[in-house]
């Protein structure tokens, strides 16, 4: 069983296709809160990401506000 989801939202530069923009909004599916929630990403050789500060450390019950991060992927095709 799962404790958490998370959606992404993904935005193509439309000049260059190898850099995109991603906000991953994370939701908790249980009744009680996680603390000290982080999420770790990785990307495959030849691409770089840079992530932003999430907006939360604290994954609140399901119902309530998603943890929300975005990052920036960019690759050298």
């Amino acid at each position: 069983k799962s404790d958490f989801v998370i959606y992404f939202e993904i935005i193509k530069n439309p000049q260059n296709p190898y850099q995109f923009a991603i906000r991953s909004s994370i939701f908790n599916l249980q009744n009680t809160q996680l603390n000290s929630f982080s999420i770790k990403y990785g990307v495959p050789n030849g691409w770089g990401i840079r992530v932003q500060q999430q907006s939360s450390n604290v994954l609140l019950p399901i119902g309530d506000k998603p943890i929300v991060q975005q990052f920036f992927l960019s690759g050298n095709g």
